[in-house]
Formats: C-alpha cells, structure tokens, sequence
C-alpha cells in the first residue's frame, strides 16, 4: 500500500505497514521477504486456508497452495536465477533454503491468521 499512495503521490500514514518497492522509492534489500497472495474463494471475513502464497527472498520463490480440493497444502520452490521460467521444482529435493523459506511463508501466514483464529476462540479471563 505505501508504493500505491507514493506512486499518487499521497502521504503514507506511520500506522500503515509495508514498505516502498525498490523502483518505486524503496531501497533496494536482496534480503527482502516479499509476499503475493491470490484468494479469491477466501472469505474476507476469515483465515486464509484456500489461497495461494508466494513468498520470494534473494532468488529464490516458494509457492504454498493452502485448502484445495485437489492440490492441498502443497509447497513448490523455484531458484529464479538458474530458473527463470520455473520448470524445475527444487522443493522435493530438499534444500536446506526449502526449509527456512516454508518456515517463515508458515510463520507469516499463522501471524495474518492469528487474529481471526483468536476471535474464534475467545480466552477465558478470570
């Protein structure tokens, strides 16, 4: 959101998160986790579960297809440099990256949906 409001040259408010795009006036980070997430069938109103999650870092992309009926909770990764058009999914091959790549796209996912699933299941206070 803070590239869309830069790029109509509107003010970007502290409280919003995210951060400028390289290219956009965003510093240029290799490290840089970025997110796309494609839900249309997904309620707005709920957790992400059927979606589809791509997280790209250096030159690697991992790819999570959560809650289909026929393709669930099932991982794709892609090293971008030596693959380009991603016809060669590394994920079963098990590269150590496979590993931090789907632990952090997990992670990530958990923390968007931990406010939905805590509404759900409401604490006791005492």
């Amino acid at each position: 959101m803070p590239t869309l409001l830069n790029i109509v040259k509107k003010e970007v408010p502290s409280s919003l998160e995210g951060r400028l795009l390289p290219g956009f006036g965003g510093a240029e980070e290799s490290a840089r986790s970025i997110f796309a997430v494609e839900a249309k069938t997904n309620s707005a109103f709920g957790p992400l579960k059927r979606a589809t999650i791509t997280l790209m870092k250096e030159n690697y992309k991992i790819i999570y297809y959560g809650d289909y009926p026929r393709y669930s909770n099932v991982f794709e990764l892609y090293d971008l440099y030596d693959d380009i058009d991603e016809k060669k999914d590394l994920f079963a091959e098990g590269p150590a990256i496979a590993s931090l790549l789907k632990e952090e796209l997990l992670d990530t996912l958990s923390m968007v949906n931990q406010p939905f699933e805590s509404s759900k299941n409401p604490k006791n206070v005492n």
